[in-house]
């Protein structure tokens, strides 16, 4: 028979981390309970790469700190702990060459599905297949840096999409591709920076009005510098 999972371990999927953050739900719609923890992960994760505190690093700090008041310290750990799920999840998948659109996947997991059918995405293998016909994926390899500028990112479904097709065709996405993105829906554009950051995208998202650097552009900064306009 198999061996029953001690009650306190982490289920890492995403039916894990969906069960995970139920608690934070009551008291608070679904919509505004999952834009808080988009928006709490996008804080830490542009904070946590700063090497500076500048002005912009307090306002986010202080926005964290006002959200993590508002869901109190049990929620916030389940919102920490889910934060920590996530990533492992998507490193995972993304190291074993899996790629999806995870947040919209979660989503469909939160939402009872007529709440979903109510939301618009796009759906990811559509994305890929139109990707894979509309861009030549060989001239990324000629490239030292390709420059991909997306006004109107969603959660960020066709990006993954040209890394995953990328990956397959052995191009290094994170030395070879600088994404630029802007959003018309505040809450998607957090769920596509948290993505392409969690999978190693040098790219810098505009989102009311701010500058969210991912992690990586901020590793490589000396390497893409000269593309940011």
């Amino acid at each position: 028979m198999p061996k029953k999972k001690p009650k306190n371990e982490y289920d890492f999927s995403l039916k894990g981390i969906a069960n995970h953050l139920k608690p934070i739900f009551k008291g608070f719609s679904k919509d505004e309970a999952l834009s808080d923890y988009y928006k709490i992960v996008s804080y830490t994760i542009s904070n946590s790469s700063d090497s500076k505190k500048t002005e912009e690093w307090e306002r986010r700090e202080d926005e964290a700190v006002k959200l993590i008041k508002k869901y109190g310290e049990y929620n916030t750990k389940l919102i920490s702990e889910s934060f920590a799920m996530l990533l492992e999840v998507i490193m995972e998948d993304a190291g074993e060459g899996i790629y999806k659109d995870w947040l919209v996947e979660l989503s469909k997991l939160i939402y009872i599905q007529e709440e979903f059918n109510n939301k618009y995405y796009t759906n990811y293998e559509i994305a890929k297949k139109v990707i894979k016909s509309n861009t030549n994926i060989d001239s990324f390899k000629y490239k030292d840096v390709s420059v991909y500028k997306d006004k109107n990112v969603g959660t960020g479904t066709s990006l993954i999409a040209l890394c995953d097709l990328m990956q397959e065709n052995n191009i290094d996405y994170t030395k070879k591709l600088l994404v630029y993105c802007e959003g018309l829906n505040q809450v998607e554009s957090y769920m596509a920076y948290i993505q392409l950051s969690f999978i190693g995208v040098a790219g810098r998202f505009i989102i009311d009005n701010k500058i969210y650097d991912t992690p990586m552009l901020k590793t490589k900064w000396l390497k893409f510098k000269e593309y940011i306009k």
